[in-house]
C-alpha cells in the first residue's frame, strides 16, 4: 500500500511540477496574455453580491499567513499528541520552506499585480506565483497526505484528499475574483504548491525508510 501511494504522489507530483514550469516559462517569455486576458471576465461574474464577496474573501482567508500558520500549528499539535511525530515535523517543513520557496520566487519573477482598479482588496508583493494559492496548496495538500493514510476507512481518506484538493483550487480561484492575480498566477500557485508538497513528503517518506532499514541492519550490542 505504501509503494502504491509513493508511486501515485510522485506521479501527481510530476504533473504539478510540469504544470508548474509551463507557467513559469509562459510568464518569463510574454506568452501568457492568451489565458491572462480571461481575468476581467471572471472577475465579473457575480461582483455585486455582497454575500459572495465575504464568501470569497473567507476563501482566500485559508491560504493567507494567519489562518494558514494557525491550521498547521493545530494540525502538526494533534500529530505530535497521538504520537505521530515524524509526520508533526514533515508537516511543520513542509508549510514552512515552501512559504520561503514561494517567497523567493516572488523575488526572482518580479512580476506586478493586476491593474488596482481590477482588486476588491488589498494586496502586497509580486504577482508570481500566487502566494495564497501556492501556499495553500502546501498546506492542505500535505494534510491529506500525511493524515489520509491514518484514517481507517477508504472512504475517509478519499473525502479528506477530495476536500483539501477542492480548498486548494478554491483559495486560487478566490485570488482571480477578488482581482489581486492573473490566472496564470493562480494555476502555477495551486499547482506548483501541490507539487512541492508530495515531493517532500515523498522525500521525507523515502528518508524515514532509508533510516529505518539503517537501524534495522545495525548488528545487535548483545
Amino acid at each position: 500500500m505504501a509503494d502504491g501511494e509513493n508511486r501515485r504522489l510522485a506521479t501527481c507530483a510530476i504533473i504539478g511540477w510540469a504544470v508548474f514550469l509551463l507557467m513559469l516559462v509562459m510568464v518569463l517569455t510574454g506568452q501568457s496574455s492568451w489565458i491572462d486576458q480571461f481575468a476581467p471576465n471572471l472577475r465579473q461574474w457575480g461582483s455585486g453580491s455582497s454575500f459572495l464577496f465575504e464568501s470569497v474573501r473567507d476563501l482566500t482567508a485559508l491560504g493567507g499567513v494567519f489562518l494558514r500558520l494557525v491550521v498547521a500549528a493545530l494540525a502538526a499539535s494533534m500529530l505530535f499528541i497521538f504520537g505521530y511525530r515524524y509526520r508533526a515535523l514533515v508537516l511543520a517543513a513542509a508549510v514552512l520552506s515552501g512559504w520561503l520557496a514561494n517567497s523567493l520566487l516572488k523575488l526572482v519573477v518580479g512580476r506586478a499585480r493586476p491593474d488596482p482598479a481590477f482588486q476588491m482588496m488589498d494586496a502586497i508583493g509580486n504577482s508570481f506565483p500566487s502566494g495564497h494559492s501556492f501556499n495553500g496548496a502546501v498546506l492542505w495538500i500535505s494534510l491529506a497526505a500525511l493524515v489520509a493514510p491514518l484514517l481507517k476507512h477508504p472512504a475517509a481518506r478519499k473525502l479528506l484528499w477530495w476536500a483539501c484538493i477542492i480548498t486548494s483550487l478554491g483559495i486560487g480561484w478566490s485570488r482571480l475574483w477578488l482581482g489581486v492575480h492573473y490566472p496564470t498566477d493562480s494555476i502555477a500557485g495551486v499547482f506548483g504548491g501541490a507539487a512541492w508538497a508530495m515531493t517532500f513528503i515523498l522525500c521525507a517518506r523515502i528518508f524515514q525508510m532509508k533510516a529505518t532499514s539503517v537501524s534495522s541492519d545495525e548488528p545487535s550490542s548483545h
